[in-house]
């Protein structure tokens, strides 16, 4: 009675642990099918992401493009510009067709698609009147005509996208790595339980063999205990997930364990009496004979890898681990399967070779716009001299010549030349902001805005101004590029309360939602918010050259100091009743 109940224990145990093991592998999976639809949308929504940043650099090249040739009749800019032009509506059909599964994203294709066609045109025109050398009109249409605003609505929906697209990717990367985590999880867990069950009934069956042998003649104790240890060796070999093998002299299996199927597909009898030789893939034989040649040598080998060819074709790379008897002319072999760790690696080095690839392409990016700046500088400064100059000769030599009207002439050409000069001097210190070396270490915010206050006061003593800068405002940072951020907020500060009787310039920090952001106040002109997004981009301004002197580049280079320092800058006004500036790092 109690020998079949050992049995009933066996068999349900071994039940149990098939059940465990086959529900593990189909929970997994499922859960993998969830992992691959989840990384399908991972991948999906960034080619969204890029069918939208794509589409804003076609639109970019075309602005770009439009206005240097309406500038400077350079036909080489109508290049970029064409090239562009001819690809926005493919790249347009190209971001309707990837967001079909998005109502809200089709909405706002539907809303940008006759904008985009809208604006091509009037660069178009623009282009147009510039070639048939009508330049104020085409100036005029660049600068008043409908296109600024037709950029910015598109900017403005595809800002949108992109931010849905972006929200879209945060949820699906981690719902992808939920499911990966549930799957490692349960994996982890079935495998452990089944191990231990797989113990358990081991043990049992170690404690039967040992009862038995207690209740045998002692001149048959030696032949149990032999059979007992057979048994328990071809439990082993049934159950290791490794293959385990023997190997004569001339390299051909003697045995091989019941794993052997699941790595090459070969039972182990078709196996053994062939030479190991005709599985090795054709590559990897020469090293593997070597190999042999050195265990059967008597130097014993761990971790040596080569490649399979299973029996339905495809390749398998695997580790070995052998040693040779001298007693028995013998090689023992353990083997394991490292074809997904190959893989792993396999695409790890195809992602760092990419990553280095767009690094380089960066770098290869940021060399050329240095190029083009420093050929900006040049070339733009010399014909601006020459109109600056021989201006001037005109204004000295032949003034007496000019009527009123004429002498007003000369003053705006000359006007225009130093306008133009300070544009491209601002455009060059934005360009240097940007790639300029950080050296962070504690800054003085304090100390910075009282030294900027006095080269004010030194500038204009006339000018009477209340200043109100706390104490103690010390940040971490780069001392040259905050110093310029401080520099370009406290002197609009300056700028628009000129107009102000009674001038308030604040230098202060305050807590927002728990974090320490600092501020440049004043009680001048303001702004409308309903434009506020327009104050960080480049030659965007709010008040006229009338009203106010300015290129439009200095808050623009504020936004790009404090995207170096990992922070961000908004201001908030009215009109007529001042601004606030505030920052973080």
């Amino acid at each position: 009675m109690m020998k079949r109940a050992t049995h009933l224990y066996l068999l349900i145990g071994f039940l149990v642990a098939l059940l465990l093991l086959s529900g593990v592998a189909l929970v997994n999976w499922r859960h993998i099918a969830d992992m691959q639809d989840s990384a399908e949308w991972v991948r999906h929504t960034e080619k969204v992401r890029e069918a939208i940043h794509q589409l804003q650099i076609e639109m970019q090249e075309v602005e770009t493009g439009m206005r240097g040739f309406v500038i400077t009749g350079d036909e080489t800019f109508l290049e970029p510009y064409e090239k562009a032009r001819g690809q926005i509506s493919g790249q347009y059909r190209l971001l309707r067709e990837l967001t079909r599964d998005n109502p809200a994203q089709q909405k706002h294709c539907a809303m940008i698609e006759p904008t985009l066609f809208m604006r091509v045109a009037a660069a178009e025109t623009a282009v147009t009147l510039r070639k048939m050398n009508n330049f104020e009109s085409a100036r005029d249409e660049v600068a008043t005509g409908p296109g600024n605003g037709l950029m910015r609505q598109i900017y403005n929906v595809m800002e949108q996208m992109d931010h849905e697209e972006e929200v879209l990717l945060v949820k699906r990367s981690a719902t992808a790595q939920e499911a990966t985590d549930r799957a490692r999880h349960l994996m982890l867990t079935g495998t452990g339980l089944s191990f231990i069950l797989l113990i358990a009934v081991s043990a049992v069956v170690v404690r039967e063999n040992r009862m038995r042998q207690r209740s045998e003649l002692a001149l048959k104790a030696s032949h149990a205990e032999l059979e007992s240890s057979v048994r328990a060796n071809r439990l082993i070999m049934k159950h290791s997930l490794d293959v385990i093998c023997t190997v004569d002299k001339n390299g051909k299996f003697i045995f091989v364990s019941e794993a052997a199927e699941r790595l090459w597909g070969y039972k182990p009898q078709e196996m053994a009496g062939r030479s190991y030789s005709d599985f090795v893939h054709p590559e990897d034989r020469e090293k593997t004979r070597a190999m042999a040649s050195e265990i059967m040598a008597g130097k014993p080998v761990q971790d040596f890898e080569n490649r399979y060819t299973r029996k339905d074709g495809s390749l398998i790379s695997v580790v070995w681990s052998a040693t040779w008897s001298n007693e028995d002319h013998t090689m023992f072999c353990v083997a394991r399967d490292l074809t997904a760790r190959k893989e792993s690696e396999a695409a790890i080095a195809q992602l760092n070779e990419e990553l280095i690839h767009r690094a380089t392409q960066l770098e290869e990016t940021n060399k050329e716009l240095e190029a083009f700046s420093y050929s900006v500088s040049h070339d733009l400064r010399s014909p601006l001299r020459g109109i600056d100059g021989f201006s001037q000769a005109l204004e000295e030599d032949y003034a007496a010549t000019f009527d009123d009207e004429g002498r007003g002439y000369l003053a705006r050409i000359r006007g225009a030349a130093r306008r133009m000069g300070e544009l491209i001097d601002d455009l060059l210190k934005l360009s240097q902001i940007t790639r300029a070396g950080m050296y962070p270490g504690r800054v003085d915010l304090t100390h910075l805005a009282e030294t900027i206050r006095d080269d004010w006061q030194r500038r204009e003593p006339d000018r009477q101004v209340q200043w109100d800068i706390s104490p103690g405002m010390v940040v971490e940072g780069d001392l040259q590029l905050l110093r310029v951020a401080l520099e370009n907020l406290i002197g609009n500060a300056w700028k628009f309360t000129s107009k102000q009787p009674a001038a308030r310039i604040e230098c202060g920090s305050e807590l927002h939602d728990g974090r320490r952001v600092y501020y440049v106040r004043d009680n001048g002109a303001g702004f409308d918010m309903t434009y506020a997004k327009k104050l960080f981009g480049a030659f965007q301004r709010l008040h006229s050259l009338a009203e106010f002197e300015g290129t439009g580049i200095g808050l623009a280079t504020v936004q790009r100091i404090m995207h170096r320092h990992s922070g961000r800058v908004w201001a908030e006004g009215a009109v007529g009743q001042g601004a606030t500036f505030y920052f973080c790092l």
